[in-house]
């Protein structure tokens, strides 16, 4: 069993040269009782050896980051009336990019005596 996944993402969160981002994934495995040199073994019911090796990105955070943004801040007398003065409230960070995260994992699952059941993994992000 294989399969294969490509994403390209955009968001409009991210600066001007960080919009999209590109997502792989990826996972392998194999029934092996199925095998025709396996069919002679009782004590093996399933026996499956898989990997799956996956990148995600992360877009969950407040808009406008990347953008100068302003926030009232403060009234002042000019030319004989209030004025709301404004400054920055958060800086431009046109780098700000997808955050990305590998996810690896390889087990195998197995089944002996149609009793005995379980999965054995390594797990890594």
């Amino acid at each position: 069993m294989a399969s294969a996944s490509y994403r390209h993402e955009g968001s409009t969160k991210f600066g001007p040269d960080n919009k999209w981002g590109s997502f792989v994934a990826g996972s392998v495995a194999w029934e092996i009782v199925n095998m025709p040199f396996m069919q002679q073994v009782q004590l093996v019911d399933m026996l499956k050896p898989r990997i799956s090796y996956g990148v995600t990105g992360r877009s969950d955070f407040d808009p406008y980051l990347s953008q100068q943004n302003y926030k009232a801040e403060g009234n002042y007398y000019m030319d004989g009336r209030w004025v709301t003065g404004y400054a920055p409230a958060v800086n431009a960070n046109p780098a700000l990019a997808w955050e990305k995260a590998v996810v690896t994992n390889i087990g195998i699952d197995f089944s002996f005596w149609n009793r005995l059941r379980g999965s054995v993994e390594y797990y890594d992000r």
